[in-house]
Order: C-alpha cells, then sequence, then structure tokens
C-alpha cells in the first residue's frame, strides 16, 4: 500500500535513460547499451523494461534476471521508498522486462562474477536518470539528481603478510567513497554510499592491518568532478605499495576504463573514466633512504614517470592477476557520476570556491564553466567571466548542426560505415540482439525525411508543465501544445515530439572537456550536446557510442 501511494505521487507517462558499461574483463572491453524505459500507470504501478540491452558475452560482468530484479528494488528503497519496510511486497507493484541471453538476464551457462557491483550498478545509474526524470515532472525536485557513481571499482589483495600468514582482502576505502550526482539544486554527496544505507567505508589503517600494503595518497582527484550547474562530488583515488610482503597477487575488477557508466542530466557531463596502474620494480624504498618524496599527491595522477621509477603497466578499470613485492605500487581511480544542469550556468563563486580548495584548475574553469580566475588573488574577473561565456554561447550557436542535418549526417556515417571500431562492433552486435534497437534505427530513417524545421515564435496563452529545467509545455493561441525553451521562449516543436529533434547538436571530444588521464576515450565516446537555438543554452548532454541513435527520453500526456 506504501509503494503505491508513493508511485501514484509520480505523473503518469514513459521515462527514459541510458548508460553504458565497457567491462568484460581484463583487455577484453566492448561497449554494452542498457536502456531503460520507467513506466508509470494511473493506477500506481511500475512497469520496468530495457527493450534495448547488449547480449551476454563469456565474462564475468553479467547478471542473473534476479540480480536485475534485486537492483530495482534497492533503487526504488533507497530512493522512492525509504520510510517503507525493506521486503518484497512492493514488487506487486512492480513488472520487470528484460530480453533473456542479455546482459541484464543472461542464462545458466554465464557467469555472474560481478553483477552487483558491476553492470547491475550501471543499470542502476539508468533506472535513477528515469526516476530522476519523473520526478522533475512530477514535482519531486528535491529528489532530482544525476547518475550516481555507476560501479564499485577495486582492487583484490591475497598473499602472505610479512609474518608469512595468508592473507587477503578487497581496497575499500576509494571503492565506496562513491560520488553523487549533480542535484537541482545542490552539487553532488561525496561519499554518496551505496544501495546499503548502513554503508561503511574503512580507514586506511584498517586496510593496512589486515593487508601487506601502505597507503601512499588517498583522497580526491582535482577536475574530477562531472561538471554542471550543479557539479558531481569529486572522484576517490588511492596510491598503494605492497610493503612487508614479496608474495602477493593482486587483481582489479571495474566499469569505465574506456567511457563511463554514469551520465549526466539536464545539460550536465558524464563522470570521468577510470582505470588502474602497476609500477613493478619501483626505486621506492631508495626514494625513503635518500629522503626523497614518494607519489603521495595528486598531481602524480597526471605524470606518474616524473615521481616514482619502475616498469608502468597501464590497464582499463580491470586488471589480471598480477604477482607483486615489496615497493611495487597500484594505482587506481574510482568510478564518477554525472553533472547537472548546464555548465556554463554554474555560479562562479562555486566555481572559486573549488579552485581555491584545490580540486579545479584554472583551465579547466575557464574551459568549461568560461568563469576566469586571477591566479594570484583568487578572484573571479567578472568582466572577463561574462565575455568568455558569451563567446561560448555563440560559438554553440555557430557549431551545432540542426537536428534534422545532424540525423542525416548520422544516418549516413552508419550507413558507410564511418565509425571507430568500437562503435561499428557495438553497432553490428546490438542490430543483430534488439529488435527495438532496429526499430530505433529505421525510425531515425524516417525522421530524417521529415521536415524538423523547428517552430521558433509562438503567441504563448499558458502554460501547462515544467517538463525539464529548460524546456515547458505552453498552450499557444490556436490551442496548440508546443515544448518552448523557458530561458528565451523559444519554441521547439509539437509538445508529443522529443523537443530534441529542434535543438542544434554538437558532439564533443572528452578531452575538450575533462584532462587527457580522465577523458573517455572519443573512438568509444562522444559527449553529443543538445542546444536552444536562439539562447545556446545546454538543455540537454548524452554521452554515447559515435553514431548512436537518440531518444526521447519522456513522454507524458499533455
Amino acid at each position: 500500500a506504501r509503494a503505491k501511494k508513493h508511485f501514484l505521487e509520480l505523473k503518469p507517462g514513459i521515462y527514459r535513460a541510458r548508460t553504458y558499461c565497457d567491462t568484460l574483463g581484463a583487455g577484453k572491453d566492448r561497449i554494452a547499451v542498457i536502456e531503460v524505459d520507467l513506466k508509470v500507470t494511473d493506477d500506481g504501478r511500475l512497469f520496468i523494461s530495457v527493450p534495448v540491452v547488449s547480449p551476454q558475452q563469456p565474462c564475468y560482468n553479467n547478471a542473473y534476471f534476479p540480480a536485475a530484479e534485486a537492483t530495482v528494488l534497492y533503487t526504488l528503497l533507497t530512493q522512492i521508498l525509504s520510510d517503507a519496510r525493506w521486503n518484497s511486497g512492493i514488487a506487486h507493484q512492480i513488472q520487470i522486462e528484460i530480453p533473456p541471453k542479455s546482459r541484464l538476464n543472461a542464462d545458466a551457462s554465464q557467469s555472474v562474477g560481478y553483477a552487483t557491483v558491476g553492470i547491475a550498478t550501471v543499470f542502476c545509474a539508468a533506472l535513477y536518470l528515469a526516476l530522476s526524470r519523473a520526478y522533475f515532472v512530477s514535482g519531486k525536485r528535491e529528489e532530482v539528481q544525476a547518475g550516481a557513481s555507476a560501479s564499485s571499482n577495486s582492487i583484490g589483495v591475497a598473499g602472505t603478510d610479512y609474518l608469512g600468514r595468508p592473507c587477503g582482502g578487497t581496497i575499500l576505502s576509494t571503492s565506496f567513497t562513491h560520488p553523487g550526482g549533480g542535484r537541482l539544486n545542490a552539487d553532488g554527496f561525496p561519499n554518496y554510499g551505496v544501495y546499503n544505507p548502513w554503508n561503511y567505508i574503512p580507514d586506511c589503517e584498517g586496510e593496512e592491518a589486515l593487508l601487506p600494503i601502505l597507503h601512499l595518497f588517498n583522497g580526491f582527484l582535482p577536475d574530477s568532478a562531472a561538471p554542471g550547474k550543479f557539479r558531481s562530488a569529486y572522484l576517490g583515488a588511492h596510491i598503494t605499495m605492497i610493503h612487508n610482503s614479496d608474495n602477493t597477487h593482486n587483481i582489479a575488477k571495474g566499469v569505465g576504463g574506456k567511457m563511463s557508466g554514469s551520465q549526466g542530466l539536464y545539460g550536465g557531463y558524464a563522470g570521468p573514466r577510470s582505470w588502474v596502474i602497476c609500477i613493478k620494480d619501483t626505486d621506492a624504498y631508495e626514494r625513503i633512504k635518500m629522503g626523497l618524496p614518494l607519489p603521495q599527491e595528486a598531481k602524480v595522477f597526471t605524470d606518474i614517470e616524473n615521481y616514482i621509477n619502475g616498469t608502468i603497466i597501464e590497464h582499463g578499470a580491470n586488471m589480471p592477476a598480477t604477482h607483486l613485492k615489496s615497493g611495487d605500487i597500484l594505482i587506481q581511480i574510482a568510478s564518477g557520476a554525472g553533472g547537472l544542469g548546464d555548465p556554463l550556468e554554474r555560479d562562479p563563486n562555486l566555481v572559486r570556491n573549488d579552485f581555491l580548495e584545490g580540486r579545479l584548475s584554472l583551465e579547466m574553469a575557464q574551459r568549461v564553466y568560461g568563469v576566469c580566475i586571477d591566479p594570484h588573488s583568487g578572484t573571479v574577473d567578472k568582466e572577463k567571466t561574462e565575455i568568455t561565456r558569451k563567446e561560448k554561447i555563440s560559438e554553440r550557436l555557430q557549431k551545432g548542426v540542426p537536428a534534422g542535418k545532424f540525423l542525416k549526417e548520422l544516418i549516413t556515417k552508419r550507413e558507410r560505415g564511418n565509425l571507430p571500431e568500437p562503435a561499428l562492433i557495438f553497432f553490428k552486435e546490438t542490430m543483430a540482439f534488439s529488435p527495438t534497437f532496429r526499430t530505433q534505427v529505421e525510425r531515425e530513417k524516417e525522421l530524417a525525411t521529415k521536415d524538423l524545421t523547428p517552430l521558433a515564435q509562438v503567441k504563448v496563452k499558458k502554460k501547462i508543465m515544467e517538463l525539464t529545467p529548460y524546456v515547458d509545455i505552453v498552450e499557444d493561441e490556436e490551442g496548440n501544445r508546443v515544448s518552448l525553451c523557458n530561458k528565451c521562449g523559444f519554441a521547439y516543436g509539437k509538445a508529443d515530439m522529443d523537443y530534441k529533434l529542434y535543438t542544434l547538436i554538437y558532439e564533443r571530444d572528452p578531452e575538450e572537456i575533462y584532462p587527457p588521464h580522465l577523458a573517455p576515450h572519443k573512438e568509444w565516446a562522444v559527449y553529443r550536446e543538445f542546444y536552444c537555438p536562439k539562447c545556446g543554452t545546454q538543455i540537454e548532454a548524452e554521452q554515447c557510442p559515435p553514431g548512436m541513435t537518440i531518444i526521447q527520453e519522456i513522454e507524458v500526456r499533455v
């Protein structure tokens, strides 16, 4: 009854979101998509389906259907039913449909060793994005949040300790520092936690007591928060040295080595990528004897070679079982969350605060947020900031391609195979497996033949509803319901159509947003940005593989 009560508070309709998982195992990365449709019915039921999803793979990062069911339940229990009992009663109000033999509904022949903290959390991120869109439309603004951290990336250590005793465990002090996504009126929570509300983050000292390791660095990385009007929390990362043992075997599991498992919301960006590096045969102990510094600062992550000598082996989010001895070093970046809202709308004082706290570089402040800060005084140059932001808006209006033209170019790229290899493999696999994806591709061919010229100007009779922070549904003087930019009054199109089909679209290399050590690989992911054609506001932004379809995230009766 309590579940039904809460579900009835949501406006009936369909709310969609997509996230991506790039993990099969060490050295076996492949793009997988998870598209969630959240249907809210008039009688207070939720139909949760995954109409587009990648096929199961011979790897550890699949999920059986019960794991997907559990993901739905823990997401709803923590996000919408926090005052309800933790039992299976809410399942009576929910129906879940996931294609068999998929990454979220694998058959008995497939491994599922990482489901609950791997691909299932990527599913959780998509579900919560869809739920956030439902929250906004339903007036529950305080609940809106961009996708949180989409994986518990961690390193397992096993071997013998300094007394020769067997030992083993997982480094969780960074893994569980899950960053929260940006919120509608505030930045994301640091140490957001996971599906268990009684989750605790271990102390570094406790891990050092149980395992033959020393944490040289454990903290947040500068420039790692997903940008938005309200950014995500910053990423956790650690530099850990094997100590007092020449017999350890180490393995890393994670998501996001090539592209993030999270997404931004309403124009905010997805989180950065994550990775693992091991450094063998280091000179760490020699440095200690000589009084030289060890790699104990965040700046090490951008220039490792200048802080330690040794054989550097780079991995994605996963590392196969690797023998390491005393003095060898492991470096890991955890999984990130998404930002919310147009970054050019961020309060310059919030940008300044991040800079003064050492969390944001001057370069990223100006490049992404358009905020110019004096490096000596730490003050915001208001005049230069205003000019810079106007220049960035002008750049959007110049570079953005009308959606109709963009669709034609997108279809041509697909048909000619003019896409990077990871995207081509993804398209071939998804087209063969998913009927709904094939329908999306065919529908875009049909849309490309239609006139997608925006209405541009209408005489508004009354406002019907707020669809997003940037898009309203209004009724014009002729009784037509249309979508409208609430910043400048530009009219997109009919209310039942996807407003993004009347925007300007631009695909950005992720290295234009994040520094190289955090940016997703452009062969795997681009940032597809959607601008209002009149005022240049970035009303939506999606991380997606090159050539990906465009989906309509909101379908409600207006």
